[in-house]
């Protein structure tokens, strides 16, 4: 048995990893969208009218986190002067 080590190729390690994070993604999504219908289905049977006020604040979500969230990343970062 040989005892060298074997080269890896960075680029393999970067597609897998690619690849994970696309499906942690995708999966992230899809559990938002079924916790997103569940929410939606449940308060629809306590009053039905209320069904697309949740679903709407669904649809808003994502994107007002992200702003939020962006907004919070810009005051961290330090000023270049």
């Amino acid at each position: 048995m040989s005892t060298q080590t074997i080269p890896i190729d960075r680029r393999e390690e970067l597609v897998k990893a690619k690849e994970q994070q696309k499906r942690q993604a995708q999966r992230a999504d899809c559990l938002y969208l079924a916790g997103a219908v569940l929410v939606t289905a449940g308060v629809a049977l306590c009053r039905w009218r209320f069904a697309p006020i949740a679903a709407g604040v669904f649809c808003l979500l994502p994107p007002l986190l992200e702003l939020a969230s962006g907004f919070v990343k810009g005051l961290r970062v330090v000023p270049r002067r």
